[in-house]
């Protein structure tokens, strides 16, 4: 699934970045209760959309391999 930034103007969603679709498929819309600028993880949505396939290996292998973080609490 990916994200696209659209604008609502004169009755239709204007994206706000061309996307590689073929004519008529069909999308699902999702509109947030509140303005995306509201929502701060919504900036960094699709930032990876543009790696090549062996760039999103080696990020998913990095992801894989970081350490797990934990907190220890004394009693």
């Amino acid at each position: 699934m990916r994200t696209v930034r659209g604008v609502y103007k004169e009755g239709a969603i204007h994206l706000l970045e061309p996307i590689d679709l073929p004519e008529h498929q069909e999308v699902t819309v999702i509109i947030p209760d509140s303005p995306a600028e509201e929502h701060p993880v919504l900036r960094y949505a699709g930032m990876l959309s543009d790696l090549t396939p062996e760039q999103l290996q080696a990020f998913d292998e990095i992801l894989q391999k970081r350490p797990t973080l934990s907190r220890s609490v004394e009693l």
